[in-house]
């Protein structure tokens, strides 16, 4: 179900969310919030923080209600074209609330049931043996083989995918990757400026849509799925999920391809943590003033990527 409805979470729980959030930006401590993994540009937190049933993932805030309604529209449409083709896109709301702190405007949240960690896509992979095989890698080939058109496109990486029961399922639609007639992206790239470093915005603004219509081509939507595979530890199932999605590309993937991908999306978000961490600095230290937004942690370790790209 794609829903703009309440169901999963009342309005006093994500009003609540919002304000632990502030409470955490604001350096009185994140005890009263539970987060459960980042996003480009959203976080996603667990509700209720002490045992949660729900996800939430927050956009940047301060957006106005005529941009978050056009989000909204955008990312339910994007899951009702999903179902249609086939991907189980888990159940999906998308809901706002009055933005904490300055700025005014509201926050949207993609709210979504937690799904067990062991049902993940990655730790699905991890707990089983590559020689043997997972009837997960066939599906997402031909899911994302049947799903991508010019118009639209997926991000097939194997965490946005979990294995439930027997079959898929899709988590990850914060960002609907699709293009009108004209080849611009339908997708308001302002909310998501909002979170990027100052200094930052205007090549943001310039890569960004390149950045998302690129998943409407298959084979680099397929590339990045084998490549990030090495981000995830799951090196030994690159030959096999490539061998699978050479089935349904024109042009064969290989192990340096994907080695390649892995390498590149190493440097470009290792940059953009650093960006992000001295842009954080920058503002708490030298302006004074309060930083809206949650810096990941950063996701590729220097020691363990060395090792890696020198065993390549």
């Amino acid at each position: 179900m794609a829903s703009d409805d309440g169901g999963m979470i009342t309005d006093e729980e994500l009003v609540q969310l919002e304000a632990d959030v502030g409470r955490a930006l604001d350096g009185k401590g994140e005890d009263r919030l539970r987060i459960m993994g980042y996003g480009v540009t959203a976080v996603v937190f667990g509700v209720p923080a002490d045992g949660p049933r729900v996800v939430c993932k927050r956009l940047p805030p301060n957006a106005s209600e005529a941009d978050f309604a056009r989000h909204k529209a955008l990312v339910l449409d994007y899951v009702d074209q999903m179902r249609h083709a086939g991907v189980a896109v888990v159940d999906t709301e998308v809901r706002s609330v009055p933005s904490e702190g300055p700025g005014g405007g509201v926050t949207g949240f993609v709210i979504q049931p937690v799904v067990e960690r062991a049902c993940l896509g990655d730790q699905v992979l991890a707990a089983a043996d590559p020689a043997d095989g997972h009837p997960l890698i066939k599906t997402v080939v031909d899911l994302v083989a049947g799903f991508t058109t010019d118009r639209r496109g997926i991000d097939a990486q194997i965490t946005n995918w979990a294995w439930v029961d027997g079959s898929h399922r899709y988590i990850d639609v914060t960002t609907p990757f699709m293009v009108d007639a004209q080849g611009d992206v339908e997708v308001d790239l302002e909310i998501f400026l909002k979170a990027a470093p100052a200094l930052a915005k205007g090549t943001y603004r310039k890569e960004l849509p390149g950045a998302i219509s690129r998943y409407c081509d298959t084979r680099f939507a397929l590339v990045d799925l084998c490549g990030l595979l090495y981000k995830n530890d799951l090196d030994a199932w690159v030959p096999q999920v490539i061998e699978e999605c050479n089935r349904v590309v024109d042009r064969p993937i290989t192990i340096e391809c994907a080695r390649k991908h892995s390498v590149g999306e190493v440097k470009t978000w290792s940059l953009m943590n650093r960006m992000l961490r001295a842009d954080r600095f920058w503002q708490r230290h030298v302006r004074r003033r309060r930083y809206g937004f949650f810096v990941p942690p950063m996701e590729y370790d220097p020691k363990t990527w060395r090792a890696k790209k020198k065993a390549f």
